[in-house]
């Protein structure tokens, strides 16, 4: 964990962090926000060096923007940086899957419109930058439809997130290992 309390940290802070703690895994959770109140869904994002869709560039450069306004009062200038080798693209990519296909299972479980499946992604997010590990940011709802913020307010639904993402790293973490011990196996 990147903190333990609830204070801003930089994006690139937390990317930092985890990479200074040796992580094996980098998962950033936000809530989302839209020109339309009526959006509403789950989406898990990772670093590519892949042209991404325009609509998935834009809400990386909004949030991009957003924090480093927040965090300087300066508008912030476009966000540049190669994904190399150490982003570990196909990882991340497949980390991704199983994040977002457990917030999709164990948030529909509650709220079936709040954990609409709007996929996975790949855009060039400031907090996936330079991970040296797999890393994912991982939507978990809207703060700007009204009904995804009145749960977002209830310790309940914040369980059933935490719920949720730990049922998808739990799902990727037994994939690994069952083909690390398969790899072994045919090593001996």
């Amino acid at each position: 964990m990147t903190r333990d309390t609830d204070r801003f940290l930089a994006l690139e802070e937390r990317t930092a962090i985890a990479n200074s703690r040796h992580a094996d895994l980098f998962i950033s959770v936000h809530a989302n926000a839209s020109p339309s109140r009526a959006a509403s869904g789950v989406e898990t994002f990772f670093l590519s060096p892949d042209r991404a869709p325009a609509e998935d560039l834009q809400a990386a450069a909004r949030e991009n923007a957003r924090l480093a306004v927040s965090r300087t009062g300066e508008k912030a200038g476009p966000v540049f940086a190669s994904v190399t080798v150490g982003n570990r693209v196909a990882e991340s990519r497949e980390l991704a899957r199983y994040i977002q296909a457990g917030l999709v299972r164990g948030i529909g479980a509650q709220s079936p419109r709040t954990a609409m499946n709007r996929g996975v992604k790949h855009a060039p997010f400031v907090v996936l930058l330079g991970a040296a590990m797999p890393s994912v940011l991982a939507e978990v709802s809207f703060l700007s439809n009204p009904k995804d913020e009145a749960l977002l307010q209830t310790g309940q639904f914040r369980e059933r997130v935490a719920a949720s993402l730990f049922a998808g790293l739990n799902g990727y973490l037994k994939k690994n290992r069952a083909l690390e011990q398969k790899a072994e196996q045919k090593a001996k």
